[in-house]
This record gives structure tokens, C-alpha cells and sequence, in this order.
């Protein structure tokens, strides 16, 4: 068998272990990262140190801060695990808030968001409540 053809059985087989995530800047600028699946959407930008988007995720992901904030389409918010507690506190304080708004520290990735598009607010990244 050759290497092209197992590559393309492992990927079909559904045992995928990273995906295509596109972040959206205000600018409208795209940062696209490859994803470990099992991480969350602020772990893969913290653990770039990413300079395309200053500042995200500041508080490391212990749902302490909205530095990772990040809106969906209606579309793919409906088919998220719903927030916890803790996230609905802290994102009563965020300021660009709209109805598909998450923490991205509290999404995990999975094998069904390859080519996921979500977009990173504007506000000021540095605010804690």
C-alpha cells in the first residue's frame, strides 16, 4: 500500500487528530490554525503565543476573563455543548456580547468543526471582570 493511500484511509476512517480553524479578526483579517482535536479553541492560540491575535486568552483558560472571546453563526453555536455557569458570568461582562458569543476556553474541538470560520471581537482583550 502506498503512503498516499494510507494517508487518505486514516483520514476516512474518521480518526483524525487535528482540524482547519479559521479565526476572523475585526479587520476582517483570517488567522488560520490547525487544531488538535480534544483542545480548546484558546489552547490552540495560547499555544502559539499567537502574534495575530494579541493578547487572547490571557488567564490561560480558567474561565476567569473574556480575553478569549469568540461569536459563532447562529448555525454552529446551536450545535455546541451549551455554557457553563461559570462562562454565563463571565460573559454578562463582555462587551461586544451578541447571542452566539463564547469563551473560546470553554469550546473543545472536535473532528466535526474542520473548516470552522469563527470571528474574534474587536473589544479590548485586556478587560477582567
Amino acid at each position: 500500500m502506498q503512503i498516499t493511500n494510507f494517508r487518505s484511509l486514516f483520514l476516512s476512517s474518521g480518526l483524525k487528530k487535528s482540524v482547519m480553524i479559521t479565526f476572523v479578526k475585526d479587520d476582517g483579517t483570517e488567522v488560520k490554525r490547525r487544531a488538535e482535536i480534544g483542545k480548546t479553541l484558546q489552547n490552540l492560540v495560547e499555544v502559539n503565543n499567537d502574534p495575530d491575535i494579541p493578547g487572547y486568552g490571557l488567564c490561560r483558560g480558567d474561565t476567569s476573563c473574556s480575553t478569549c472571546h469568540v461569536i459563532f453563526s447562529k448555525e454552529i453555536f446551536e450545535k455546541l455543548e451549551p455554557a457553563t455557569s461559570d462562562e454565563e458570568d463571565i460573559l454578562v461582562y463582555v462587551p461586544d456580547y451578541c447571542d452566539t458569543s463564547r469563551l473560546g476556553c470553554n469550546v473543545k474541538i472536535t473532528k466535526d468543526m474542520d473548516g470552522l470560520v469563527v470571528t474574534v471581537p474587536s473589544a479590548k482583550r485586556d478587560q477582567r471582570p
